[in-house]
Parts: structure tokens; C-alpha cells; sequence
């Protein structure tokens, strides 16, 4: 029987989530679960619930960054966990079944910090019988010092020393005399401007291009301004993300143009409280444009929680050829035909006074 606290799209995200672990796309499987956490309502029903899937965001998290080596899925299970915490605490107080949940997190949490933050027994040199030797490990990890610091120079002790004895380069050096046999010294080698250049500029690239953005909250003008700035910069910042987030949900279902809306609620301490969005790619793209819009922090921020509206257009942009024929892009009908080149007139046209037979 369902759950009567989870909603249909929290039970969707999830499933879909549980597909992209299952095919070891953890990225993907953080996102789908975040957001499958965030539709949860926040009522007393859905606790045992919420713990299950911070607790499942966190594991992800540490598989996520195992396999990309991303440290933001670290820090971001960290702070999760921390803040998890203390609601925990402020909500369920000190019985016996809230301690043993906050002992999970805390488990949890202790791994987090340990790929974050190694131990010194990480370090530890093993030995050839299995034995670790963390005092050999730290001398390891400390820079080498000069051994001959401070010593003194007697008619014993001899030095050779090699330096170069001139900065000048000598032909009689065999790598001088291999280098200007080499296309280095080639007068008309490399000259691709005065070259015919025909190629590839770039494939078929995703693209996404903001169209504006309109503040949706009554609130001063200068809230207004921060707000709209803000929303600007994290779309900005989360571009070549975004772009990515519609480059796989092309793959799963192709849209040459995805017009999308994106909500952004906009916080007083420097970062994204909340982002959603409504007519965009499909449910596992949508999931992955709003963790991604989430990530990103600003420094101008407004003196209270303002929503801002960024209606933003994925599309595909073709191919993309230049050619020295015409000296433009391919793809599209060049802007002016070609004509033949301009001749000459005769030699007896020069002597007429008036030149306008010369203009062709």
C-alpha cells in the first residue's frame, strides 16, 4: 500500500532515481533523490521517510564523488547532514528511537569527513609483514631538507658542479643543428593565414540562452535589483551544467528546442533556497537544471527571500564548417553571391575623358 504522505511526482522522482543507481549514474541518482526529498510535505507523516532519503542522498553522494572525484558531493552530504542534524534534534528531542536515528547520521556523517578530511592512519606506510608505520608516513609527507645545509667547504671535499657557461647557442650544439634541419626554421612552413583553411569549427553543440528575468515578489527596489542579479549570475555560473543537463535529456528523447521557466527563490544569505521548473526537459532533466541552479552561491545578496522568474530556450545549434572558397561558415546560403573578378578594360578606354566606361 502507498505511503499516504509521498506524492505521485516524490514517487516518480524516486523510482527513476533507483533506476539511474542501479546503472551506476550516482550524479544523476543525487539529483532524482533531492528532489524526490524536497516534494515531500513537511508534515509529521513523512519523517520516517525524510530520514530514509537524507540518509539515501548522502550514501549517493559518497558513491558520486568516489566515481567522479567531484569534492562537492562531499561538502554538500556534509552540509546536509549538519543541518539534518540539528532539525532532528530541535523536532523529535532526545527519545531513544530519535538518538538511534541520529546515530545513523552520524555514522554517516563521520565518513563524509573522513574522505574529506584523512586520517593520519590513511597515510600509514605499510610494511612487507601487513604492519603500518604512521611515524614513516609523516616523515614522508614532510619536505625534504637540505642535507648539506651549513657545511663547510675543506680541500677534501670535492664538487663537481655542471652550468652553462654562455646563454649564446652554438651550432656546434647537435640539438641547435637539429633544430634548424626541423620544419622550425621552414620560412613558408605553418603560414595558415595565407592558407586555404577548410574544416570543422565545431559539431552539433547544446546550447541554452536566457531570455530575461522578471522578479515575481512585491519588494523594494534594491531587493528587486540584488534578486534579479543574483538569479542572473547562478544561471550563468551553472551554463556549461545546464547545457549538459540537456545534452543527456536529448539523448533520452530528442527536442531541437525545449523552451523552459525557471523559478529561482533567491535567499538573504548568498544562496539559491529554492529552485523549480515548469515547462522544461523531462522529469530526470529537470531534476538535474534545479540541483544545478541550487549549487550556486553569490555575494550581493537581498534582505530577504525574493522569487525570480528566468525564462530560458535549450536548443541544438547545427554544425559548422568554415571554408576559404568563400571565407565563411557553411550551413547557411552565403549573405552575397559570388562574381567573377573585375577585368581590366582596355588600353585604348584609358584615354577617353570620360571614365565612366572603365566602372563595370
Amino acid at each position: 500500500m502507498p505511503h499516504p504522505a509521498v506524492s505521485e511526482e516524490s514517487r516518480q522522482l524516486y523510482a527513476i532515481g533507483e533506476v539511474a543507481y542501479g546503472d551506476g549514474r550516482f550524479e544523476d541518482a543525487v539529483a532524482l533523490f533531492r528532489q524526490a526529498l524536497l516534494a515531500l510535505p513537511q508534515t509529521e507523516a513523512s519523517d520516517d521517510l525524510r530520514h530514509a532519503l537524507v540518509l539515501r542522498v548522502a550514501h549517493t553522494q559518497l558513491l558520486a564523488w568516489n566515481s567522479t572525484g567531484r569534492a562537492a558531493h562531499l561538502t554538500d552530504a556534509r552540509a546536509m547532514l549538519d543541518r539534518y542534524v540539528i532539525v532532528h534534534e530541535q523536532l523529535l528531542g532526545g527519545s531513544k528511537d530519535a538518538q538511534a536515528q541520529r546515530g545513523e547520521v552520524y555514522e554517516l556523517l563521520y565518513e563524509v569527513e573522513r574522505a574529506l578530511e584523512p586520517d593520519e592512519e590513511d597515510y600509514a606506510v605499510t610494511g612487507s609483514d601487513g604492519s603500518t608505520n604512521p611515524e614513516a608516513s609523516a616523515q614522508e609527507r614532510e619536505p625534504s631538507t637540505d642535507d648539506h645545509g651549513g657545511e663547510l667547504l675543506t680541500p677534501r671535499l670535492v664538487r663537481k658542479v655542471r652550468v652553462r657557461d654562455t646563454r649564446l647557442a652554438s651550432l656546434d650544439d647537435p640539438r641547435v643543428e637539429q633544430r634548424l634541419r626541423s620544419s622550425f626554421s621552414d620560412p613558408v612552413a605553418g603560414l595558415v593565414l595565407t592558407n586555404g583553411v577548410d574544416g570543422l569549427i565545431h559539431g552539433p553543440r547544446p546550447l541554452v540562452r536566457i531570455l530575461g528575468a522578471r522578479v515575481a515578489d512585491d519588494v523594494a527596489a534594491t531587493d528587486r535589483r540584488l534578486a534579479r542579479r543574483a538569479a542572473l549570475s547562478a544561471v550563468r555560473a551553472a551554463r556549461v551544467d545546464l547545457r549538459d543537463c540537456y545534452r543527456r535529456a536529448y539523448a533520452r528523447k530528442p527536442s531541437d528546442v525545449a523552451p523552459t521557466r525557471l523559478s529561482i527563490e533567491v535567499g538573504p544569505g548568498g544562496r539559491i533556497a529554492d529552485a523549480q521548473v515548469s515547462q522544461g526537459l523531462d522529469t530526470i532533466g529537470n531534476a538535474c537544471v534545479t540541483t544545478r541552479i541550487s549549487e550556486q552561491t553569490f555575494d550581493d545578496a537581498p534582505s530577504q527571500s525574493v522569487r525570480v522568474v528566468v525564462p530560458l530556450t535549450f536548443f541544438y545549434e547545427g554544425a559548422k564548417r568554415l571554408e576559404s572558397s568563400i571565407g565563411g561558415k557553411t550551413g547557411v546560403e552565403p549573405s552575397r553571391r559570388r562574381t567573377l573578378p573585375h577585368e581590366m578594360p582596355d588600353i585604348e578606354d584609358f584615354a577617353k575623358p570620360d571614365p565612366s566606361a572603365m566602372i563595370r
